[in-house]
C-alpha cells in the first residue's frame, strides 16, 4: 500500500517578544540546497527531514504535515519521524512504497587542530575548511567570531568551500569556523576554530590577481555548469578571445561573486574561456577548457565532388557538431591523409575540418572519405576529386614583319583536355579584333587572318584562351613595312644617298655573290673593298644603276558574274594607297586578256598617329613654345595640311586657344608658338596633325605655367588719418597679380624649441630686421641647471656662419637626461651699441612656467662684452622661461621673446645614474645562452645574493643600469669561479672486450666534474656474493680505459666507477658484465609509443618495450627524432639509461609533428634502429615572439594608428588567433617608476611594463597588420606595447612605443603647386599653405621630393623646409631634364599625403664635349670624321662645329677651316681637302643655347700601310629581284684578304644630260671665250682711275680662315658674281701678266693682304629644298676635277704636284644621307653669297632660302 503526505518547513527570524524581525537591514529568510524534496523509505524505519536556511540569524523552524503544524517554532532545522509510529491511515510524515532501496550516508568529524593564518591588509585570504569525509557532500556555512557570513561584493564562497576575503581589511581579523550539515541525515558537524590576523598595509597599490582561477571542466550537453573565478578587480569573461559582452548568450550569466554559469549547455559551448581581472595597478588573466560530452557527431556541411585543374588547390569542406568535438581524419582508400597526428605533403587538414590539396596532380583523382569520431560515435561522408589537364598555348604568335597590302596570318593554337572544349579572343591594346563583314579580318582555328594589311594594322595582338581548365594568353608584334620609301626620295639627289653596307663579311674565296632582300622598284649601286687583319682597303670604284623589277603583294581578284555588268565596288581597300586595276572577261572555255592596267589613289584619311617628341615650354609670361617631330609617315594615311597647336587653361578646358603651322620638312624638328596668353597661369599644351579629312589624334597634353611678370595697378587706393606729418595709405591687392606678391620680413618671432632627443635639440625662429647687412653668424650659448640648484657658467654650445637666411638651427652634442637654459644671439659691433660698451648691461627676468613661485629678476652689470650670466636658486626638475634685456647709460631696450627647453631622458651613458633599479647579468663563460638576469632595487651600492649556480664554473658577471627608455651599457665583465664539489659519475662506461678471465672497461670523465678531477677508483665483486666484498683498483686523471683480469669464466660480475676531486669520491655509476665470449648485438626496443595524455607543447612522454640484451648487458638507448614533414633524422638524446621502458622526450617545437625511433647499446655495439612511430604533433604554446611595431602615426587629434609586422611562423607555436594593444598614458613626469611598475618588471628588461596600468584592445584578426587607437585624450602622451596570442596565451611583449597624441598628420597636401626653371640648374617651387581645417595642427614645414622623370628610384631627393616659407629654391639639378615634384606637410604628428607631381624641365646650357672622335676612310686626301652624342646634351642639340688645321704650315700656309653641321642627326663630316702626308688636328664641339667645349684628335692624311687594294673588273649580273656581283682580287696588302665590305645606296637613274654631249662643251668652250674677252676689255676700260690697293709683300706663311656651313639636306651650287677690278692692281704688276691669275683652291699662297682685301668670306647655310634639284652644268662643271683643274694656277717650285685641296666625290657612313659638296665664292663685301641671291637679302645669315646651294669645304671661288 502506497501512502504520500506533504510535510512542509517554515523558517523565520527571531526577535526578543517573539516577534518577527522587521529591520531594514536585516536579511530575509530563505531556503538553501535543494530543498525538501521528495524521499523514499522502507516502513517502520526513521527517517530525519532536514530544513537549511540561509538569512539574518537566529532563524526558528516549524514543520507542518497536509497543512496542519507538527511542532511549534524552534530553533531545530531538522524533525525525525518513525514509519512505524504513525499508522498508515493517520498518515505518516513520508510516502511508503512496496519497493526497496538501501542508502549509504556518511558524515565524518573535523581535524581536531585550530588553525592560523596571516594576510597582508589589502591581500586576498583564502581559508579552507579542514578535511571532512562526507556523502553526500555536506552544506557548510561559515561563521566569524560566532555570527554567520553572508557572501557579498568582497566575500565569497568558492565551489570548494573555501572562503575567499578579497580585500581584507583589520575589521576582518578574527576567530572563523565552518558548519557541515548532512542533506540526507540531518547530521551536523563543527570545525575547529581558524584564526587570521592581518598585518600593515602595503605601500603600492595591489596589483590585480585571480584569487580562485577556474578549472577545466566536463560537462553533459542539456545540464548546467559554473566556472568559477574570484579576483580582487573587476572581472571581463571571455570565450575563445571574444568578449562575452560581444557575445550577448542569455546562456551566460557572470555573477561577481562566483563566476560564469552556463545553463543549458550546447556542444558550441566547448571552447576556452578567459578571466580577466582589471584594476588600476594591471590586469591579470586565467583560462579553463569546458568540454561538452554526449553528443554524436554530425555533418553541418559535409564533402563535395570538386573538379579543378592541375596545379591549382583542391578544398574539400567537411564541418561537423558534436560533443566533444569531433576529430576529423581524411583518407583516400587506405591510405589515411591528414588527421590531428598525421600530415602527409600537400594535404593539408584546416580548421574548419575540410582537407586542402595544393598543388593537385593527375595521381590525385578519385574518392576521398572525411571521418568524423568522438566518444559519442563515428560518421563519414566520401566526395569525389576531378583533376583536369592545365589549358596552354602550345602554339603562340610570333612578332610578324609583312609588306603594305599583303595577307598577315598569326598562329595561334592550344592543347587542352578533351573533356572540356575551349575558346578563343583575339585583341589589341586591351580592344577586341572583330571579324569583319568582308573578310578582311577573320579568326579561323584560333589564327588571326589580317588581309589587305596597312599602317592602321600595326600594333601587339594578344591571343586569349578560355576555358574551364584554365586560361592563357600570349602576345606578338605585327609591323607593316611601307612598299616605297618616298620620303628617302624627296630627301635625296641622285648619287647623292649615303653607302650602306649590306654585307659586312663575305668570304675571301668568292668572287661573285647573290644580294637579296632589295625592295622592288628601286634603283641600286654597288661598290666593294677588301679587308685584312690590318684594315679595310679602298673601296672600288661604283658600279652602274640597276633599277629592279616588279612590286609587292599578289593582284587581288574579284569575280563579277552578272555579263550585264559593268562596274564593280571595291571594298576593305588601304586609305591613300594608289593601286593598279585591270579587267577580264571570262566565259566557260577560259579567262580572256586583261585590259591596260588603271592606276587609282584611293581617298586620305585621317592620321592615326599624334606628332612625337613633344615639348612645351613657356618662354616668357604670355608665350608658349612648342617643339616636336612629325608622326611616322605611313601613319599620316594622306597628304600632311599641317599641325594645330592647341592650349587650354587648366581649370577651364573649355577655352582652348588653337594655332595652325603649317608643315615643314618631313624630317625636320618643328616648332611653333603660341602667343596672348595670361600671364602666371598654368595651362594644358598638346598638338595635332591634320589631313584633308580631318585631325589625328592629339598628343599627350602637358601642363606648364607661363612665367612671373610685373604685377597689375594696386586697387582701392585710398588716404585716411591725414595728419600735420603723417597719414595712412591703404589699397587692396591687384586684380592681375602676376606672380607672387612679395613682403618684407617683420620682426623676430615664433621662437621654440622642438625636436627634443637625448643628445641633440632644435631650436626655431624667425629672424627679425637684419639692418640692412647680411648676418655673418649666429650664436647658441647653453647653461646646465643641476639638481643641487647650481648652475654652470654659460658657454657657446653652437655656432653657423654665413646662413643669413638660416631660421632652424639643430644644437648637438648636448648632454642626455639633462636641463639646460638656451640663448641666442647675433653680434654687433661696438658702433651699434649706441653707447658705450661699458656701461651695456643685461637684466634676466625669470618665472617657472606652471606659475608657482615669484618671478626673479637679476641684472649682469658691465657685461657688454660677456655673453653669459648664472641664476642660482632654481628649483631642479622645474620649467622656467627665461627673458633678457639689455640696458646702457640711456636706459633698458626691449624684451627679448621667452625661451623654454627641457630636454628628455635617455638610456644611461655611463654608471648608474637617475635610476630606479640595476640588473644583473651573469652566464656561464663561453656559453651561447643567453645571460640570465637579476633586479636589484634601488639606487645606492646593494648586496645580491646569486644561487642555483653551476659547481666549479666560471661565471661572467655585469652590471648595467637602466632607465624607462632603455638599458645602459654594461659594466666591465667580472669572472668567478664557483665553488669545487664532488663530481658526477662517470658516463659512458662500457665493456668492449670480454674474454672468460677478464674484462676491459671505457668510461667517459664526468658530465659534471665540479671540481679538477683527481683520478677514478674502479670496483668490482661477483654478483652472487656478499654486496660488501669489492675488489678496487685506482686510475689516474687521465685514464679513460683498464683491463681487469683473474675473473672467473661464465660469471656475472658488478663494476662500480667512481671519481674523486679535492672533496672526495663524487657518485658512482654502476653496471653488470658477464664473463662469456657468446654475445652479439642487442635487438631495438619494441612498441614505440606516445600516449596522447603525454603530449605537451614542448615535451613528449615515450614508451617501448626492451628488446633483448644480445648475451650483454644493455648500457643505454640513443633516440633519433624527425620533424615532420621534410626534416632529417637527427640523434635527440644519446645516454637514455637502460634500465628505463618510458623517457621524456623535451627540448621540441611547438604544434609540430614528429617521428621517433630508438637503438640499444651493449658492449659488443650498436642494435638497428627500431620501428618508427606514428606521427605525433606536440600541443600548441603561447607565441614566443610578439608582433613588431613599425609606427604609429596619429590619425585625429584623439586617435593613432598603430602598424605592425607580423611575428615569424616559426615563433607562432600554434595558430595565431589575433594581436592585443596595450596602451596607457605616460605621466608629464617620467624620471621614476611607482613600486608597481618596478615589480612588473623584475623577472624582464624594461620593455615588461607591458601591464602596468595599461588599458588593451585586442584585434581578433591573425590576417591585419593595422589598428586605430580612438578616444585618447588630447596633448597626453601615451605608450603602446603589443602582444600576439593564440589559443593558449599570449606572447612576450614587444618594444615599447612611444606618440603623442593632440596633432594629427596634416590630411590635405600643400596647394596650388607651381614649378618653374631659374636656370638650367635651379628649378623654383612655390606653393599655398594646406586649408586651416585640414592642418590637424600646428603644421611645422614642408618636405619637397624631387626626382628624374622616368628615374624616381635612381635620383629622388628631398628637401626639408620650415614654415612660414612657401617658395624653395632646387639647385645642383642637371641641365635640360625634366624633373617631377611632390610636397607633403608635416607637424609633430608626421608626414600629411604627397600632392601629385608636378613637372618642369630645367633650362638649357651648353653641352658637353662629344662622346668619342673617330677617324675612317682615311686616304692621303680625305677622312671620314665621325664623332659620338655628348653624355650630357644638357639641352636639344642644335648642330656640331668641326675646326680643322694642319698641326703646321703645310708649303706656306696655315689654313684654319670651320664647318658648321646643322642638326643633331648628322654626326660625321667627310673631308677631302688634305694634303697627303699632313698631320691634322681636328677639334669638334656640339651646339645647344651656346657651344660646349671640344673634344680633339690628330689624324695624318695617308692610307693605313697595309691595307689591301680595291677589287677591279667588277661586273654585275641582274635579275628581277637582284643582283649578282662580280669580282677580281686587286693588291692583296700585307697580310691575306680575310674578306669583303659590300656598300649599296639607292639613287634615281636618269638619262645622260645633254650637257655632257661633246657638242655642247664646244658651243660652251667657244661662249665662254668670247665673253671672257668682253669682260677683260671692259675692265681695262674701267681701271685706268682705280688703283689696286697694295698688300704687305714678302709674307710667305699666313693663315686663311674659311667658315662653312653644312645644314640638313643642303645642296652645293656655284655662283659666279663680276666684280670691277682694278687694272692697277699691285698684284698684276708684280706679275707681269695683263689679267688677273685664276688663284688656285688648294695651291694658292695667301698672304694677310690678298686676304684681308679680296678673298675674305664666310658661308651660309642652306636649307632642306623641297624638290630633287634639277641639273645644273655650271655645278657640273665645278664638281668635276678634270674641268676645274685646267683652271688652276700652279706655285713655282710645286710643278708635278696634284691639287692637294681637290675633292673627290664623297662616300659617306650609315647615317650620311648625301654628298656634301661646298665652294667657297669671293665677293667685294667680303660675303658669299649663295646662287641665285644677292648679298644685302640674306637678313638671317644661318637661313638659306629654298633653292640655295651650299658650299663645300676646300674651295675658292674667282673670276
Amino acid at each position: 500500500m502506497e501512502s504520500a503526505l506533504q510535510m512542509v518547513c517554515y523558517p523565520r527570524l527571531k526577535r526578543e517578544g517573539g516577534r518577527e524581525s522587521e529591520g531594514r537591514h536585516e536579511v530575509a529568510p530563505h531556503l538553501r540546497g535543494g530543498g525538501l524534496g521528495k524521499q523514499v523509505v522502507l516502513e517502520g524505519n526513521r527517517l530525519v527531514l532536514t530544513c537549511l536556511a540561509g538569512g539574518s540569524w537566529p532563524l526558528q523552524y516549524r514543520w507542518t504535515l497536509n497543512n496542519s503544524n507538527v511542532t511549534d517554532w524552534t530553533p531545530q532545522y531538522s524533525h525525525a519521524c518513525s514509519i512505524g509510529a504513525v499508522p498508515v491511515s493517520d498518515g505518516v510524515c513520508l510516502e511508503k512504497v512496496r519497493t526497496f532501496r538501501q542508502w549509504s550516508q556518511i558524515l565524518g568529524k573535523f581535524s581536531s587542530e585550530e588553525q592560523r593564518k596571516t594576510v597582508t591588509q589589502g591581500r586576498a585570504a583564502i581559508i579552507s575548511p579542514p578535511p571532512l569525509s562526507s556523502f553526500p557532500s555536506p552544506v557548510v556555512t561559515w561563521y566569524k567570531d560566532g555570527h554567520k557570513i553572508i557572501p557579498n561584493n568582497r566575500i565569497a564562497i568558492t565551489l570548494d568551500n573555501q572562503l575567499v576575503v578579497l580585500a581584507t581589511a583589520a575589521m576582518d581579523a578574527g576567530r572563523y569556523h565552518v558548519e557541515a550539515v548532512n542533506e540526507m541525515t540531518g547530521e551536523n558537524v563543527t570545525s575547529p576554530a581558524i584564526y587570521l590576523s592581518i598585518s600593515d598595509p602595503e605601500s603600492e597599490l595591489a596589483a590585480s590577481a585571480i584569487v580562485i582561477g577556474p578549472k577545466d571542466t566536463t560537462v553533459v550537453a542539456g545540464s548546467e555548469t559554473m566556472l568559477e573565478c574570484i579576483a580582487n578587480a573587476r572581472i571581463e569573461w571571455y570565450k575563445d578571445t571574444v568578449p562575452l559582452s560581444r557575445l550577448a548568450n542569455p546562456r551566460y550569466k557572470v555573477t561577481t561573486a562566483t563566476g560564469l554559469t552556463v545553463r543549458r549547455v550546447q556542444p558550441g559551448d566547448g571552447g576556452i574561456f578567459q578571466c580577466f581581472a582589471r584594476n588600476a595597478a594591471g590586469e591579470t588573466q586565467a583560462y579553463t577548457q569546458l568540454l561538452v560530452s554526449s553528443v554524436a557527431p554530425t555533418f553541418t556541411l559535409p564533402a563535395s565532388d570538386q573538379t579543378v585543374t592541375d596545379g591549382n588547390t583542391a578544398l574539400f569542406t567537411c564541418q561537423t557538431s558534436g560533443a566533444p568535438k569531433p576529430a576529423i581524419t581524411w583518407r583516400k582508400g587506405s591510405q589515411v591523409l591528414a588527421s590531428g597526428t598525421v600530415q602527409v605533403s600537400r594535404f593539408t587538414l584546416l580548421q574548419s575540418g575540410g582537407l586542402q590539396i595544393q598543388p593537385v596532380s593527375f595521381q590525385d583523382s578519385g574518392e576521398y572519405t572525411c571521418i568524423a569520431a568522438n566518444s559519442e560515435g563515428t560518421i563519414n561522408a566520401t566526395a569525389a576529386l576531378t583533376v583536369l589537364s592545365r589549358t596552354v598555348i602550345s602554339v603562340p604568335p610570333s612578332d610578324l614583319r609583312v609588306i603594305k597590302g599583303t595577307t598577315a596570318i598569326l598562329d595561334c593554337n592550344a592543347t587542352h583536355d578533351s573533356r572540356i572544349s575551349v575558346s578563343y579572343k583575339w585583341d589589341r591594346g586591351g580592344l577586341p579584333v572583330l571579324p569583319t563583314s568582308g573578310g578582311r579580318v577573320s579568326v579561323r582555328q584560333g589564327s588571326l587572318t589580317i588581309g589587305q594589311t596597312w599602317s592602321g594594322d600595326i600594333g601587339d595582338y594578344t591571343c586569349t584562351v578560355t576555358s574551364q581548365a584554365g586560361n592563357d594568353s600570349h602576345s606578338a608584334r605585327l609591323e607593316v613595312i611601307p612598299t616605297l620609301d618616298h620620303y628617302s626620295l624627296c630627301e635625296r639627289t641622285r648619287s647623292d644617298s649615303p653607302w650602306k653596307v649590306y654585307l659586312s663579311e663575305v668570304d675571301a674565296a668568292m668572287t661573285e655573290i647573290s644580294v637579296g632582300g632589295l625592295t622592288p622598284a628601286r634603283t641600286y649601286q654597288f661598290r666593294l673593298c677588301a679587308v685584312n687583319q690590318v684594315g679595310r682597303g679602298q673601296y672600288s670604284a661604283e658600279t652602274q644603276r640597276y633599277r629592279l623589277a616588279g612590286l609587292p603583294g599578289d593582284y587581288q581578284e574579284k569575280n563579277i558574274s552578272s555579263p550585264e555588268t559593268n562596274y564593280c565596288l571595291l571594298k576593305d581597300l588601304i586609305i591613300w594607297t594608289q593601286y593598279q586595276i585591270q579587267v577580264a572577261a571570262f566565259t566557260g572555255a577560259g579567262l580572256g586578256v586583261y585590259s591596260s592596267p588603271v592606276t587609282e589613289y584611293t581617298l586620305q584619311g585621317v592620321p592615326t598617329a599624334p606628332p612625337q617628341e613633344v615639348e612645351v615650354v613657356a618662354i616668357n609670361s604670355t608665350t608658349i613654345r612648342f617643339t616636336w617631330n612629325p608622326p611616322p609617315q605611313q601613319f599620316i594615311n594622306g597628304i600632311n595640311q599641317g599641325y594645330k597647336l592647341l592650349v587650354w587653361p587648366e581649370q577651364s578646358p573649355e577655352d582652348i586657344i588653337i594655332v595652325t603651322i603649317t608643315p615643314d620638312y618631313p624630317g625636320s624638328r618643328h616648332t611653333g608658338l603660341v602667343s596672348g596668353l595670361r600671364k602666371f597661369t598654368w595651362y594644358f599644351g598638346s598638338t595635332l596633325c591634320f589631313t584633308t579629312p580631318g585631325d589625328g589624334p592629339r598628343s599627350s597634353p602637358t601642363l606648364l605655367q607661363t612665367h612671373e611678370d610685373t604685377p597689375g595697378p594696386v586697387r582701392h587706393l585710398s588716404f585716411t588719418e591725414i595728419l600735420d606729418t603723417s597719414l595712412r595709405v591703404s589699397w587692396t591687392e591687384p586684380e592681375n597679380k602676376n606672380g607672387i606678391i612679395t613682403e618684407l620680413p617683420g620682426a623676430p618671432s615664433n621662437l621654440v624649441i622642438s625636436n627634443i632627443s637625448p643628445r641633440t635639440a632644435t631650436l626655431k625662429f624667425r629672424p627679425g630686421p637684419d639692418g640692412k647687412t647680411a648676418i655673418s653668424r649666429w650664436i647658441v650659448e647653453g647653461q646646465i641647471v643641476k639638481e643641487d640648484r647650481k648652475e654652470e657658467a654659460w658657454r657657446v654650445v653652437y655656432q653657423k656662419d654665413n646662413q643669413p637666411d638660416a631660421d632652424t638651427l639643430e644644437i648637438p652634442d648636448l648632454s642626455p637626461f639633462t636641463q639646460y637654459r638656451f640663448r641666442m644671439q647675433q653680434p654687433l659691433p661696438e658702433s651699434e651699441y649706441n653707447s658705450s660698451p661699458e656701461t651695456v648691461g643685461y637684466r634676466l627676468r625669470v618665472w617657472r612656467t606652471d606659475g608657482q613661485g615669484d618671478d626673479r629678476t637679476e641684472d649682469v652689470e658691465g657685461a657688454g662684452g660677456t655673453s653669459e650670466a648664472t641664476v642660482e636658486g632654481l628649483n631642479p626638475w622645474t620649467q622656467y622661461q627665461v627673458q633678457i634685456q639689455a640696458y646702457n647709460s640711456i636706459g633698458p631696450g626691449p624684451w627679448s621673446n621667452t625661451v623654454a627647453a627641457h630636454t628628455a631622458e635617455s638610456v644611461p651613458s655611463g654608471s648608474p645614474v637617475n635610476v630606479t633599479a640595476e640588473a644583473v647579468l651573469y652566464n656561464e663563460k663561453d656559453s651561447e645562452d643567453p645571460p640570465s638576469v637579476q633586479v636589484a632595487e634601488g639606487e645606492g651600492s646593494v648586496t645580491l645574493l646569486l644561487g642555483v649556480l653551476q659547481k666549479y664554473t666560471v661565471y661572467v658577471l655585469q652590471v648595467l643600469a637602466y632607465t624607462r627608455l632603455g638599458d645602459g651599457p654594461p659594466s666591465k665583465p667580472i669572472f668567478l669561479r664557483t665553488k669545487e664539489d664532488v663530481p658526477g659519475p662517470p658516463v659512458r662506461m662500457v665493456f668492449p672486450e670480454v674474454r672468460l678471465s677478464s674484462v676491459r672497461v671505457v668510461w667517459q670523465p664526468p658530465t659534471k666534474p665540479n671540481g679538477v678531477i683527481l683520478g677514478y677508483q674502479i670496483s668490482y665483486r661477483l654478483d652472487s656474493r656478499d654486496p660488501l666484498r669489492w675488489t678496487t683498483v685506482e686510475v689516474g686523471s687521465n685514464g679513460r680505459q683498464f683491463t681487469v683480469t683473474g675473473l672467473s669464466p661464465e660469471q656475472s660480475y658488478v663494476f662500480r666507477l667512481t671519481a674523486r676531486t679535492v672533496v672526495g669520491w663524487g657518485e658512482v655509476q654502476e653496471a653488470l658484465v658477464v664473463t662469456t665470449e657468446r654475445r652479439e648485438r642487442p635487438q631495438p626496443p619494441r612498441k614505440l609509443s606516445v600516449p596522447q595524455d603525454g603530449v605537451e607543447s614542448r615535451q613528449l612522454r615515450l614508451h617501448w618495450v626492451t628488446g633483448g640484451s644480445g648475451s650483454s648487458p644493455l648500457r643505454y638507448f640513443t633516440l633519433q627524432i624527425k620533424e615532420l614533414p621534410s626534416g632529417d633524422w637527427i640523434t635527440h638524446t644519446a645516454d637514455v639509461p637502460h634500465n628505463l621502458t618510458t623517457w621524456t622526450v623535451d627540448r621540441l617545437k611547438p604544434f609540430t609533428s614528429y617521428k621517433l625511433r630508438m637503438l640499444a647499446t651493449n658492449d659488443v655495439g650498436d642494435s638497428v634502429l627500431s620501428k618508427e612511430t606514428e606521427a605525433v604533433t606536440t600541443l600548441q604554446d603561447v607565441p614566443d615572439e610578439p608582433p613588431v611595431i613599425l609606427a604609429v602615426k596619429p590619425t585625429t587629434t584623439t586617435s593613432v594608428l598603430v602598424q605592425w609586422k607580423r611575428p615569424s611562423d616559426n615563433t607562432i607555436n600554434g595558430v595565431l588567433t589575433g594581436y592585443r594593444l596595450y596602451y596607457r598614458e605616460l605621466p608629464v613626469n617620467t624620471s621614476s617608476f611607482t613600486e608597481a611598475e618596478v615589480q612588473a618588471t623584475k623577472n624582464n628588461t624594461t620593455s615588461a611594463l607591458i601591464t602596468t596600468k595599461s588599458t588593451f584592445k585586442t584585434v581578433s584578426s591573425a590576417s591585419l597588420t593595422e589598428f586605430e587607437l580612438t578616444q585618447l585624450k588630447k596633448f597626453k602622451r601615451y605608450q603602446i606595447v603589443m602582444t600576439s596570442y593564440n589559443i593558449m596565451g599570449e606572447s612576450p611583449p614587444s618594444t615599447p612605443v612611444e606618440v603623442s597624441v593632440g596633432e594629427a598628420a596634416p590630411s590635405v597636401a600643400p596647394q596650388s603647386i607651381r614649378v618653374s626653371a631659374v636656370s638650367p640648374s635651379i628649378l623654383e617651387v612655390t606653393w599655398d599653405t594646406p586649408p586651416l581645417e585640414t592642418q590637424n595642427g600646428l603644421i611645422q614645414g614642408y618636405k619637397i621630393h624631387y626626382w628624374e622623370r622616368d628615374k624616381q628610384n635612381q635620383s629622388e631627393k628631398v628637401k626639408v623646409i620650415f614654415v612660414p616659407d612657401t617658395r624653395v629654391h632646387l639647385t645642383n639639378l642637371t641641365s635640360y631634364t625634366p624633373y617631377m615634384v611632390t610636397l607633403t606637410a608635416f607637424n609633430t604628428a608626421g608626414d600629411g599625403p604627397a600632392s601629385d607631381p608636378r613637372g618642369a624641365r630645367t633650362l638649357q646650357s651648353a653641352p658637353s664635349q662629344p662622346s668619342y672622335l673617330t677617324f675612317s676612310e682615311v686616304t692621303g686626301g680625305s677622312v671620314n670624321v665621325s664623332w659620338g652624342v655628348p653624355l650630357t646634351p644638357n639641352g636639344q642639340l642644335e648642330g656640331y662645329r668641326v675646326i680643322y688645321q694642319p698641326t703646321a704650315p703645310v708649303q706656306g700656309v696655315s689654313k684654319v677651316v670651320t664647318v658648321d653641321v646643322k642638326g643633331s642627326w648628322q654626326r660625321w663630316l667627310k673631308v677631302r681637302d688634305l694634303i697627303k702626308g699632313a698631320t691634322y688636328m681636328f677639334n669638334v664641339q656640339a651646339l645647344t643655347v651656346s657651344y660646349g667645349p671640344p673634344i680633339q684628335a690628330n689624324i695624318t692624311a695617308h692610307p693605313v700601310q697595309g691595307t689591301p687594294g680595291s677589287p677591279i673588273e667588277m661586273s654585275i649580273t641582274k635579275t628581277s629581284s637582284a643582283l649578282t656581283i662580280h669580282w677580281s682580287d686587286g693588291d692583296i696588302g700585307a697580310a691575306p684578304v680575310t674578306g669583303y665590305v659590300i656598300e649599296t645606296r639607292p639613287s634615281a637613274l636618269s638619262e645622260r644630260p645633254f650637257y655632257e654631249e661633246w657638242w655642247f662643251l664646244l658651243v660652251m668652250a667657244l661662249v665662254g671665250l668670247i665673253l671672257i674677252l668682253v669682260l677683260v676689255f671692259a675692265l681695262l676700260l674701267h681701271g685706268h682711275s682705280t688703283k689696286y690697293k697694295a698688300c704687305s709683300a714678302g709674307k710667305h706663311v699666313s693663315t686663311a680662315d674659311e667658315s662653312v656651313t653644312l645644314d640638313n639636306g643642303g645642296f652645293t651650287a656655284l655662283e659666279l658674281n663680276s666684280r670691277t677690278l682694278n687694272s692697277k692692281n699691285s698684284f698684276l704688276k708684280k706679275n707681269g701678266t695683263r689679267s688677273p691669275p685664276r688663284p688656285s683652291p688648294g695651291g694658292l699662297h695667301y698672304s694677310d693682304e690678298d686676304i684681308c682685301n679680296n678673298y675674305n668670306g664666310a658661308l651660309t647655310d642652306s636649307d632642306y629644298e623641297d624638290e630633287q634639284p634639277k641639273h645644273s652644268f655650271v655645278n657640273h662643271y665645278m664638281s668635276d676635277p678634270t674641268y676645274f683643274n685646267s683652271w688652276k694656277r700652279q706655285p713655282k717650285g710645286l710643278k708635278g704636284i696634284g691639287a692637294p685641296f681637290a675633292y673627290e666625290e664623297c662616300a659617306t657612313s650609315d647615317t650620311e644621307p648625301y654628298y656634301q659638296t661646298v665652294v667657297t665664292q669671293h665677293s667685294t663685301g667680303g660675303v658669299y653669297t649663295p646662287t641665285g641671291q644677292p648679298a644685302h637679302t640674306h637678313v638671317n645669315p644661318n637661313t638659306n632660302p629654298p633653292g640655295s646651294r651650299t658650299p663645300v669645304t676646300g674651295f675658292s671661288s674667282f673670276v
